[in-house]
């Protein structure tokens, strides 16, 4: 365990500082809703569809006159970069009903013509349809009453795109082909063949309709997901971003450190997205569910020397040097050093650390994180000030104290100097986390799956650059460090803010970073980062993604969206990317070098 945690230590320490060009590609399935659905019922005047319904139908009643039903879906997949390839697609529809003959097999075959979607609604059942309204597509029209088919019942090719075989209720059932894939890299390269498919369902049997929910159902609509590639996409920071030698800090090493001039908070693997609870001044943090992502909740209390908590073991962190990086437009940040990080048990733990400029009030360092699994967890948190001088940073904290609280506020633990529980400082140094100077502060604990919030201050309101980590230290148990957050005043030059965090395991991991500002307004936070921009960069100092406004690119926003991680101003910034094993730092700035109080999310989506 030692070898771990002093490997653990000297990643994270190295981990906020450098950064390679990678995310070139997309690996992962986009999921996207449909656009578009409508129905067209069979009928000698044309003048019936479902345009809102909330079911789309397709097969053949039980009527004994014009029985046959199609369904239309089309999706919006000019987010997809033109050049991408298309790996996979695979459509998913919800069958909700079906009639005393089960449907069999169904097939979707690509639309020849464009079509429309009004007004006219059939409600539920819907079976019947509803009077067509402008621009709905019927029988006879592709859009009521300008636009005729070539063929009543709609054109479309008659070789099926993918077939799948429907036969259960309450469940999605899933179309995917060569030939489905063929349709969406088509669509991208030529968006505007995009009419989407025909859903034809048993057209021989009667009573065998099948009944699909639509995008207006407001539970299991419609999905399409689809893997591409693309090839090396040039990043757009927002601002360039340059390697300037900017004096930074790195955690506090136990054994022989090694100098740099960068600052490096020291983070460790990831695993298990959930959300994190919300951040605000003031509050105590609640975690929210996994579904909705928030900002940490974080009390904005003035930490106090006080109780202490029988610890459990931890990791270490060795600082290293670190580069400096130009972070976001207007704004020069140093990422944080990093030595060359070891590999780690399968992905369980996120080991963070974050370095900025701890002020009083609502603007010292908040941090919150949540433990899940079905075990408690062993944390080591550190909070790390004067011997980051030894860095060249100047300004350092010179008396940080600590405080951890539970999800009511309540105070768990809290930490001066870190040597005054011999207990607690006796289980820093056997896992190689000793902190340097006597003034600086640590806490071990074990800790009940929950949300906590870890606060670095200065002793009597004293102010200055620290350092705050937070340690998995039994990686192997049932529970982790999940999503992370934290809350503070953002300023330039090296007092941006800069999170670390190691990503462990094998197989590459989905990330989602956010950078907070304007809305922390609405929770009275003053004054507030207007701008945010956001840099993520590797452990070698390479920038992989910058973002200034969340919805630049509308593939990583539309991400964000789908997991309910949008942000909630235009101006807020939001990273969404798929990352192999290793460490990596995430950079916090206000734009044109603004300034204010911001918040970065860092939170683990597999």
């Amino acid at each position: 365990m030692h070898y771990f945690v002093s490997s653990i230590r000297k990643t994270l320490a190295a981990l906020l500082l450098f950064a390679i060009l990678a995310c070139a590609s997309r690996v992962d399935a986009v999921p996207f809703p449909a656009s578009k659905d409508n129905t067209l019922y069979q009928s000698t005047n044309g003048t019936l569809s479902n345009g809102q319904g909330i079911f789309v139908f397709a097969g053949r009643t039980n009527e004994t006159t014009n029985p046959l039903r199609r369904g239309v879906i089309a999706f919006d997949l000019s987010s997809i970069p033109p050049n991408a390839t298309i790996t996979s697609a695979s459509l998913n529809l919800f069958l909700v009903k079906m009639g005393p003959v089960a449907p069999g097999n169904i097939t979707v075959n690509r639309a020849l013509r464009n079509w429309g979607e009004g007004n006219s609604n059939a409600g539920s059942p819907g079976g019947h349809g509803a009077t067509a309204q402008t621009n709905d597509t019927t029988w006879l029209h592709n859009f009521f009453n300008t636009g005729f088919w070539t063929t009543p019942g709609g054109d479309f090719l008659a070789t099926p795109s993918a077939t799948a075989f429907v036969e259960e209720e309450g469940r999605y059932h899933v179309w995917s082909s060569a030939g489905l894939i063929a349709d969406v890299q088509t669509w991208v390269s030529n968006p505007a063949n995009n009419f989407g498919w025909f859903i034809i369902g048993n057209e021989i049997n009667p009573g065998s309709a099948a009944k699909f929910a639509t995008s207006e159902n407001g539970t299991n609509p419609p999905r399409l997901d689809v893997t591409f590639t693309t090839s090396p996409p040039t990043p757009t920071p927002s601002a360039t971003a340059t390697a300037t030698p900017t004096a930074t800090a790195a955690a506090t090493p136990t054994s022989t450190p090694t100098p740099a001039p960068t600052i490096t908070p020291s983070p460790t693997p990831v695993s298990t997205p959930t959300p994190a609870p919300t951040l605000t001044p003031g509050i105590t943090p609640t975690p929210t569910a996994p579904a909705t992502a928030s900002p940490f909740p974080t009390p904005s209390i003035s930490p106090t020397p006080g109780a202490s908590v029988t610890p459990t073991p931890a990791i270490s962190a060795t600082p290293t040097p670190a580069v400096s990086a130009t972070p976001s437009p207007g704004a020069t940040s140093s990422p944080t050093p990093m030595v060359t990080p070891t590999p780690t048990p399968p992905v369980k733990a996120l080991n963070i650390s974050t370095r900025m400029r701890v002020g009083t009030g609502t603007n010292v360092l908040i941090g919150g994180f949540i433990v899940t699994g079905t075990a408690s967890k062993n944390v080591a948190i550190r909070g790390v000030g004067p011997s980051l001088a030894q860095f060249g940073i100047p300004g350092v904290l010179a008396d940080p104290t600590l405080q951890l609280r539970d999800n009511s506020g309540a105070l768990v633990m809290a930490n001066d100097n870190w040597q005054d529980d011999p207990v607690q400082a006796a289980q820093l140094t056997a896992l190689d986390l000793a902190l340097q100077d006597p003034n600086e502060s640590g806490i071990v604990a074990s800790l009940s799956p929950s949300a906590y919030t870890a606060i670095l201050a200065g002793t009597n309101g004293g102010t200055g650059i620290g350092l705050m980590e937070i340690y998995d230290t039994n990686p192997g148990a049932d529970s982790q460090l999940a999503n992370i957050s934290t809350r503070g005043l953002v300023l330039n030059g090296s007092n941006v803010m800069i999170g670390g965090f190691i990503l462990g395991g094998s197989t590459t991991t989905q990330i989602a970073v956010r950078g907070i500002g304007p809305s922390l307004a609405q929770i009275g936070l003053s004054p507030v980062l207007a701008d945010p921009t956001l840099e993520l960069r590797d452990s070698n100092g390479a920038l992989l993604i910058s973002n200034d406004n969340w919805q630049d690119d509308p593939i990583s926003a539309f991400q964000l969206f789908s997991r309910g991680l949008a942000l909630p101003n235009p101006n807020e910034s939001g990273i969404y990317a798929s990352l192999p094993p290793g460490a990596f730092t995430a950079i916090l700035a206000g734009r044109d070098g603004g300034t204010g109080i911001g918040l970065v999310e860092i939170y683990n989506l597999r």
